[in-house]
């Protein structure tokens, strides 16, 4: 249980960044935009990228907010990615933390206040948390998905896979534009490749032990994750972790051989897989 003691300053000053594109829900959008709008400590900013075309519904939904100056609207007129989307939010932010929030997922009320009062008080350039997974209610969690707490362990994992959440990182703007920001040559990962920038540019991370975010899923989440088309875009990655010296060769021989055997496995395999080493489900 979270400590109801008030933990920072009411009055620092960030912004939060969400993405948005054609396969998003207004239903699922307006409970992520409350979940921002309800923290203890209030964004001064709030940014929506606009990543290509959206559904006409939510699309109208954001201009009411941009009317009433709730938001400011970035808009691409073709879907770039999320990286891209995000990056163009981040460049239009006003003030010197930046908070990444998903259009589908819920904020846990203190979430902010606790990984800003963090990354200030830590010295830290990101900081992350953990996650609980849901597919009916955040009140009802299936699973959840624990990353290490300090930046050695951090760095450590980060060779194998993501080490952070990417979707709940709050970051000092400083160090995202010293670290090049997110990739726009390579999607699924811009996440993974965000954190190794940073790691990579000697910057301070930092996960938040406690699950503040809670990530919508559904029964395709492995569905996602199996097959020879996500094969080939985790061949893509390890080729551009390569390619850009993130991995040595032997680390790169390595993540192709176990990436090819966990892709040929039945779903049902690569379930348990996931469920026995990289979530902790709820029983």
């Amino acid at each position: 249980m979270l400590s109801k003691k008030k933990i920072l300053n009411k009055s620092v000053n960030f912004s939060v960044v969400f993405s948005v594109y054609y396969g998003d829900e207004l239903v699922n959008f307006v409970k992520a935009f409350k979940s921002i709008k309800n923290q203890t400590l209030k964004a001064k900013q709030i940014i929506v990228a606009i990543d290509g075309k959206l559904k006409k519904n939510l699309y109208s939904y954001l201009m009411i907010l941009k009317k009433k100056r709730k938001i400011l609207i970035v808009k691409n007129s073709q879907n770039k990615g999320q990286g891209y989307a995000r990056h163009m939010a981040i460049k239009k932010t006003k003030y010197p933390i930046v908070a990444i929030m998903d259009s589908d997922d819920v904020s846990h009320p203190r979430r902010l206040e606790i990984q800003i009062n963090c990354l200030k008080r830590k010295q830290i350039d990101i900081v992350g948390c953990n996650i609980g997974e849901f597919s009916k209610s955040f009140k009802q969690i299936e699973r959840y998905r624990k990353v290490p707490e300090f930046h050695k362990e951090i760095s450590k994992l980060s060779n194998w896979r993501t080490p952070m959440n990417g979707a709940t990182i709050v970051f000092k703007k400083s160090s995202y534009f010293k670290s090049k920001g997110y990739p726009f040559d390579i999607k699924n990962f811009e996440d993974y490749i965000l954190i190794l920038r940073f790691i990579k540019k000697n910057f301070k991370c930092h996960n938040v032990q406690k699950s503040l975010y809670f990530v919508r899923t559904n029964n395709n989440w492995i569905k996602r994750r199996s097959g020879i088309e996500y094969l080939k875009s985790e061949i893509n990655l390890s080729n551009y972790l390569y390619k850009y010296n993130f991995i040595s060769f032997t680390s790169f021989l390595i993540h192709i051989f176990l990436r090819i055997i966990l892709r040929s496995l039945p779903e049902k395999m690569i379930s348990n897989i996931y469920n026995k080493f990289f979530r902790e489900v709820v029983n």
